[in-house]
C-alpha cells in the first residue's frame, strides 16, 4: 500500500492510496477495538461498495484519490493519479484501475483525460442509499512498460 499527499502551504490539499498487491485482512477486531463495531461496520459497508477484492498480480488499484473543493482544477489530482502510475509501474504493474461514481463528472472526465477507459459497470442499492450514486465504474489504464 502506497500513500501520497499533496501539501500546499503547509495544509494536505489531496491524498491518493495506491494498493500494489492484495492485502490479506486481519479481521474487524483490531479496528473495532480502536473505534467501537459501530463504526467499523458502517465503515465496513461503506468500504464494501468501493473495495477491489481481486487484485490480478499484474494490476495496481487507486483505492483514494481525492483533492479539497478549494483546491480542484489546478492539477493536484492529475499528479497524485501520475505518480499513483509512476509508483505501480516502477513494481512492475502492468495495469491500474479505479472505482468512480459514474455521476461524477469531474472524476470520470480527469480519468479519461489521463487515459483510463471503462471495463464495466456496477449498480448496487448500497451506493444509491450511502452515496446517491446508484451506478459505479470500473475504469483501467494500461501502463507504457516499454522504456523498461
Amino acid at each position: 500500500m502506497r500513500y501520497l499527499v499533496a501539501v500546499s502551504d503547509g495544509d494536505v490539499v489531496g491524498t491518493a492510496r495506491l494498493a500494489l498487491r492484495q492485502e490479506l485482512s486481519s479481521g474487524l477486531g483490531p479496528l473495532a477495538a480502536a473505534v467501537g463495531w459501530l463504526y467499523t461496520l458502517r465503515g465496513a459497508l461503506v468500504l464494501g461498495l468501493v473495495a477491489h477484492t481481486r487484485l490480478a498480480p499484474g494490476d495496481a488499484y487507486v483505492e483514494e484519490l481525492a483533492v479539497h473543493s478549494a483546491h480542484r482544477r489546478l492539477g493536484i489530482g492529475r499528479a497524485l493519479l501520475d505518480h499513483s502510475e509512476t509508483l505501480a509501474a516502477a513494481a512492475g504493474k502492468r495495469r491500474v484501475t479505479l472505482w468512480v461514481a459514474e455521476d461524477n463528472a469531474a472524476g470520470v472526465a480527469l480519468y479519461r483525460s489521463c487515459g483510463y477507459s471503462t471495463l464495466r459497470r456496477h449498480r448496487t442499492l448500497r451506493g444509491r442509499v450511502l452515496f446517491g450514486a446508484p451506478v459505479a465504474l470500473l475504469m483501467a489504464k494500461t501502463l507504457d512498460t516499454s522504456s523498461e
